[in-house]
């Protein structure tokens, strides 16, 4: 009379619930690694800026003058409230004399160039 049948089939709730729990964990591991590749980058800046600063110090130490560009960007103000007044800093690119002396290209990981500057009162 009534035939049994054997279905091996999942069925759509079963269907669901496996695909929203494998987006759950994407999720999770995406946000985990982003954070992960932002770190990477802070500790290559700061490397490549350490590798920078220590190359200026000996070019210093050795009586050599840093590396000035024609073109600076000047930013000047005059401070009342702490005393000091006409503040000026110049901002320069880390342009190519400098990056040749140092042993790698240097780049920032998330844009294209680093920038240095002084202050001259």
């Amino acid at each position: 009379m009534f035939k049994s049948k054997n279905n091996s089939a999942f069925t759509l709730v079963e269907l669901i619930v496996v695909i929203v729990i494998l987006a759950i964990l994407a999720t999770i591991a995406f946000l985990s690694f982003s954070s992960q590749s932002g770190s990477a980058r802070d500790s290559v800046r700061l490397s490549d800026t350490t590798n920078i600063r220590k190359w200026l110090e000996l070019r210093q130490a050795i009586g050599w003058t840093i590396p000035l560009p024609a073109n600076p960007k000047v930013y000047a103000w005059w401070a009342t409230a702490t005393g000091v007044s006409g503040v000026t800093i110049s901002e320069w690119t880390v342009n190519n004399s400098i990056l040749s002396a140092l042993s790698a290209w240097i780049k920032d990981p998330a844009w294209s160039e680093y920038k240095y500057s002084t202050i001259s009162q």
